[in-house]
């Protein structure tokens, strides 16, 4: 299939369609995910319970979705580092993709790499213009539903549900998207699944290093997802990951 440009017009289905048959590249994105732990080294920290539920959850070929606060561009290439830097986590290098700004997609060699590594394009409020909303809340069903194929494939996922970058109160959480209980309530029909909420900090904004930022890894959420309740414990675990992975930083570089 022809690749499409990443545009907000009338050919957003042929759009998502290409990205539901556009795999990621195992050798390349295993080789992506080592490269970006040995440059930005996240400490990956976790309970000694949460570390046994996760490893058994994978080795019994469970699926997860891993749910991050997001305080700089850089932090899917964090997430992206945590697998090869945590033996629990390791079978999601090369099964894991990261939707990705719709921005990363206008460069030719740049959309190559991020669609070897599995990244499916998000148009972000914020990147559109005003009369463009309704093709903007199409392309957002389309990317969910294709999150869901590719999930259904056998992926697992790593998603921002604050829905984008939180640069004015890095340590507190924005309100979040309904999209990942939609992605879970649906995939939770046919797969074993755990959201498990992540919580990333680098430090005070004046003092932020993007190697050595720590990664607190929270205890997984189990179903049903498709609930008002799971968004509200979502939004709880979500606060208390972002507020250990602060606390940890804080203790770590003092």
């Amino acid at each position: 299939m022809k690749r499409p440009p990443v545009v907000l017009d009338d050919n957003l289905e042929a759009l998502y369609e290409y990205y539901k048959q556009r795999e990621a590249r195992p050798r390349f994105t295993n080789f992506a995910h080592n490269m970006a732990a040995r440059i930005l080294r996240p400490h990956v920290v976790m309970d000694d319970v949460t570390r046994k539920q996760i490893d058994e959850h994978l080795q019994q070929r469970g699926q997860v979705i891993l749910a991050a606060n997001h305080r700089s561009w850089y932090d899917p290439f964090v997430v992206a580092a945590m697998p090869p830097t945590a033996p629990e986590l390791e079978p999601l290098s090369n099964r894991t993709f990261i939707p990705g700004m719709q921005r990363l997609f206008r460069n030719p060699a740049v959309r190559t790499f991020v669609e070897n590594l599995g990244s499916v394009p998000v148009f972000r409020e914020k990147d559109v213009a005003g009369n463009e909303g309704d093709l903007r809340k199409k392309a957002t069903a389309l990317m969910i539903d294709t999150c869901i194929d590719r999930m259904q494939k056998g992926y697992n996922l790593a998603m921002f549900p604050e829905g984008g970058i939180n640069s004015t109160a890095p340590h507190e959480m924005r309100p979040l998207k309904n999209g990942i209980a939609r992605i879970a309530g649906s995939v939770s029909l046919s797969t074993d699944l755990l959201v498990i909420p992540v919580g990333i900090d680098y430090g005070s904004p004046d003092t932020e290093h993007i190697v050595g930022a720590t990664t607190f890894v929270g205890t997984p959420l189990e179903g049903p997802f498709e609930t008002d309740h799971f968004m509200t414990r979502l939004v709880e675990a979500m606060d208390e990951t972002l507020e250990a992975a602060r606390v940890v930083h804080l203790e770590r570089t003092q």
